[in-house]
């Protein structure tokens, strides 16, 4: 079995609604997998906020300012914020260290904050062209939630249609991913 012929077979085996996407930019050669269609765009579009986060900044002590976040501001995401339990300060550097390394949703949250939803879709929309972006992470988990509401198993899940506010496909993450590969503040 070629190893694209691996990829498809599991994808069919653990997945019912995927989109999966590999593009060689020696050859050109491209893959397309699945169903082309709007998935939720979940932490993907990070690469986006920090590539507008950096832009943002007009002098190193913007990078060193610190925040101090409540803990009734704690994202409902994944990350590491959400394990204290009392207020805590970052910088935005950290925040940024943050979002990237842990992936966490409430220092994505408060650097979205900072810069506006209008700034990172800005970002979003020159560099793709099927994604948008209209909310933050703790919105987009209590959509997801609410449209999900009753599920009883896993089962129930695979088979449930979810529509995201914002979305993104596997073709505009793969520009996502090489456009912040060649990106230069």
């Amino acid at each position: 079995m070629q190893p694209i012929e691996k990829i498809e077979f599991l994808l069919k085996k653990y997945s019912r609604n995927y989109h999966f996407y590999l593009k060689n930019h020696i050859t050109g050669e491209e893959i397309e997998l699945g169903v082309k269609k709007r998935y939720p765009i979940c932490s993907c579009f990070k690469l986006a906020v920090l590539m507008a986060f950096f832009e943002s900044i007009e002098s190193e002590e913007y990078l060193f300012e610190e925040v101090t976040i409540r803990p009734e501001e704690f994202s409902p995401g994944g990350g590491v914020i959400n394990f204290l339990d009392t207020k805590v300060k970052f910088t935005y550097y950290q925040l940024a260290q943050m979002m990237m390394a842990f992936s966490d949703s409430t220092a994505t949250d408060i650097i979205m904050n900072r810069l506006s939803i209008e700034t990172i879709n800005k970002k979003i929309s020159a560099l793709l062209s099927e994604s948008d972006l209209k909310q933050n992470l703790a919105d987009m988990i209590k959509d997801f939630n609410n449209q999900h509401k009753g599920l009883k198993s896993k089962e129930d899940l695979l088979n449930v249609e979810f529509n995201p506010v914002s979305y993104t496909n596997a073709i505009d993450l793969e520009r996502l991913i090489r456009a912040s590969w060649s990106w230069e503040s």
